[in-house]
């Protein structure tokens, strides 16, 4: 085999070889990562209940409902939140809530790529 063959041939190798070590390491990135969907009390991993705590997203008497985290790397950045007081919406940092007692409306709707989208309402519009 002539010099200029082997080393295209090594070349392929070598860029399939790091192609499937890059789908490797996806892979194991993506077993390892906590379970998406919307959890229940008991199922929340311990990831978001650090999260909850660290940033004091929770009044002292509030207890999570149901949690959903709408990151793709499941790290709370962006997370929904019923408690037993309130509606809450935490993203880029900013806490939006609403007091059960004062939500007016609850939509629900299917959209093709995102899924089910559900919207509250306040009694202020908000």
């Amino acid at each position: 085999m002539n010099r200029p063959t082997k080393m295209v041939l090594i070349g392929c190798g070598s860029l399939l070889a790091l192609a499937f070590a890059i789908v490797a390491a996806f892979c194991v990135s993506v077993v390892f990562q906590p379970e998406s969907g919307v959890k229940l009390t008991n199922e929340m991993d311990q990831y978001a209940l650090d999260y909850l705590a660290e940033h004091g997203l929770l009044e002292p008497q509030e207890e999570v409902l149901a949690y959903y985290d709408a990151t793709m790397s499941m790290d709370a950045t962006e997370a929904a939140i019923v408690t037993n007081m309130r509606v809450i919406y935490h993203s880029a940092g900013k806490t939006f809530s609403i007091p059960l007692a004062e939500i007016e409306t609850i939509r629900n709707r299917h959209e093709t790529l995102t899924g089910d989208v559900i919207e509250v309402e306040g009694r202020t519009g908000q």
